[in-house]
């Protein structure tokens, strides 16, 4: 429970807040003793569309409790955040989607990530599916498990390359164990010869 303490002839004021069973009150009390006191649960008044009782301050007390709302959903969807984050790192898992499913894979059964049509897209020797995060965002969660940027929409697991294909000058593909050939292309070809140790 949350307590929101209000005072209606006065500016709008936080004053105490806590939990108790999950449900939100907001206690509005007037500053005269003719005026009513009220106990006014929030997660109701949002439900219902409803609004507080009282012409007196009850635009203020509304307001209170948008903001308090949107306070502890912010709070809520944050923790999630780094609770997910956490965990999948724990598990060294990464949250993917196909069709109406949402998957947990390993991360070392990834063979690579690309981007196509503004969307990411992870590849695994089960099958591809899609990523909610971007290409950049999975690069940095990824390059500390073996994985390399060789493109500018594709990711490598290192561990699945079987062979480096030269097909021009100075050029390769990265052919990995079950045959798909991935390209190199010259913004990272200093990159790529710098970890297989290429003289050229």
């Amino acid at each position: 429970m949350a307590i929101l303490l209000i005072n209606c002839s006065l500016k709008n004021k936080v004053t105490e807040e806590g939990t108790y069973d999950g449900a939100i009150f907001v206690y509005v009390r007037a500053r005269r003793a003719n005026h009513c006191v009220c106990l006014f649960n929030v997660k109701m008044a949002a439900l219902s569309g409803s609004v507080i009782p009282g012409s007196r301050g009850s635009e203020r007390v509304q307001s209170a409790v948008e903001k308090l709302m949107a306070k502890r959903r912010a709070t809520q969807a944050n923790t999630m955040e780094k609770l997910k984050d956490l965990q999948l790192d724990k598990l060294d898992k990464l949250t993917v989607y196909v069709n109406d499913r949402i998957l947990l894979i390993k991360i070392q059964e990834i063979l690579y990530c690309t981007s196509e049509d503004s969307k990411t897209i992870v590849v695994t020797e089960n099958g591809s599916y899609f990523a909610s995060e971007s290409l950049a965002a999975l690069e940095n969660k990824l390059t500390l498990k073996g994985f390399v940027r060789v493109h500018r929409a594709f990711i490598v697991n290192l561990e699945h390359i079987e062979e480096l294909e030269p097909w021009s000058s100075s050029k390769y593909n990265l052919i990995l164990h079950n045959r798909h050939s991935i390209p190199v292309s010259r913004l990272y070809m200093k990159d790529v010869r710098k970890i297989f140790q290429l003289s050229k």
